[in-house]
Parts: structure tokens; C-alpha cells; sequence
């Protein structure tokens, strides 16, 4: 008996095998590829599977739980500076062991924290600097202030120079500045046009050397007016 003309069932193909860490490789995959600033969402991963939303859900029932996995799993890459270090040093080597973690992850924000929640793997990682700075006398609102800014102006410099990088690779004159330009008064319209030719020049390794190793400086100059 001829088949032809005779149409066979289409073939249904198995769905795809869902595991927790096949959720949380996937959602590192998308950070780590994704512009500094993407946020993300549970569908996201979802379509990044090639499953629904839902079926990520049985294994992280919240998005706050799968962000917690995440943040858990990158912080715990974090090369924790040798105390036997001068203390000086130490504060150095904590700068450039979260640069390295950046590099790796360049949304790295998105896990330090998310609603009114720091992250647990976040704060442990926090705890060197501080702990330096306790050790060299600083308590109570000298050390809150001294530990917080070194802190948020470490985060604050490599973000910057995450998200500089992106945009540094587009050339200075397909940078959109129209809409932004009538808020600007005349001379500092004309500051934007001397400087927008040097902005892909800029070399964004040696600024934010700098502005780590003045964070560093700054630390030391108030550790010594404190006595």
C-alpha cells in the first residue's frame, strides 16, 4: 500500500527539562550579556528556556527568590583580600575583587539588593572594609560614615565605568544630545560641543583607577584627622 498522499502525525518534540540550576545558569547568562542597566524579569528567562513564566515559578515561586539564588551564586566568587595585608592594601585589594566581579557581571547592582531588602551575600561581602576600618579606631557615626561612602563610592565609580564602557563604543558623534539640549543655556551648550568629539577618547581604565585610588586616599586622610 502506497503512503503517498497520506499524511503522518507532525512529530511533537519533548518539552524542555527545567532544573534550578539550569534557571539560575540562564538568568547569570542574561546579566552577564545584557546592557548594565537591564533589569530582570521571569519571562525573560522564561523566553531565554524556551518555557513559560509559570514553569519557572514550582522552582522559584517569587522573583525576589531567584534574584537571592543569583546574588548567592555570584558573590560567592569573590576574592576576599588577604588580612595579612597592610590595611591600606586591604582596601585596594576590596576594590579590585569587586571590579573583577563587575567584569563578570556587569548588571552586579541588580543582586546587591532588591525592594527594602539588601542582599545577605551583598552585606557579607561589605564586611572586609568595615571591619578594616574598625581595626584602625573608627566606631560609631565615624565609622557608619567613613565605611558607607567608601563603599557606595566604590559601587558608584564601577558602575560608571560598566556603563561607560557600553556606550564608549559608540562613536562621540551618534550620541543622541538633541532632546537634551534646549534645557542648556548657551555656554553650556557650547561645552557640550567642545567636549563631544573627546568623549570615545576617554580612557575609562585610568578613570576609574583614579577615582578608586582617591576613594582610598580620602579614607586614609580621615583615618589620620580621627586619630
Amino acid at each position: 500500500m502506497s503512503m503517498m498522499g497520506s499524511s503522518a502525525p507532525a512529530a511533537r518534540g519533548r518539552p524542555p527539562i527545567l532544573s534550578e540550576e539550569g534557571i539560575i545558569e540562564a538568568a547569570l547568562s542574561h546579566l552577564t550579556q545584557r546592557h548594565p542597566l537591564m533589569d530582570l524579569s521571569m519571562a525573560q528567562v522564561a523566553r531565554d528556556l524556551s518555557v513559560s513564566a509559570t514553569a519557572l515559578y514550582r522552582y522559584f515561586p517569587t522573583r525576589d527568590q531567584l534574584l537571592r539564588a543569583l546574588s548567592d551564586r555570584v558573590f560567592a566568587q569573590f576574592d576576599y583580600p588577604d588580612t595579612g595585608l597592610p590595611w591600606v592594601e586591604q582596601l585596594r585589594g576590596w576594590q579590585d575583587s569587586l571590579a573583577r566581579l563587575f567584569d563578570r557581571c556587569p548588571s552586579l547592582t541588580r543582586l546587591m539588593g532588591w525592594g527594602d531588602e539588601i542582599a545577605p551575600a551583598w552585606l557579607k561581602v561589605q564586611m572586609p572594609p568595615m571591619l578594616v576600618l574598625r581595626k584602625r579606631g573608627l566606631e560609631g557615626i565615624d565609622l557608619v560614615e567613613v565605611s558607607t561612602w567608601f563603599l557606595s563610592g566604590t559601587v558608584g565609580l564601577l558602575r560608571t565605568h560598566m556603563i561607560a564602557d557600553s556606550e564608549l563604543q559608540r562613536p562621540s558623534h551618534l550620541i543622541a544630545f538633541e532632546s537634551s539640549l534646549p534645557l542648556l543655556t548657551a555656554e553650556e551648550r557650547a561645552l557640550v560641543d567642545e567636549t563631544l568629539p573627546f568623549i570615545a577618547q576617554g580612557d575609562s581604565d585610568r578613570i576609574l583607577r583614579e577615582g578608586l585610588d582617591a576613594l582610598v586616599d580620602r579614607v586614609v586622610k580621615r583615618v589620620a584627622a580621627l586619630g
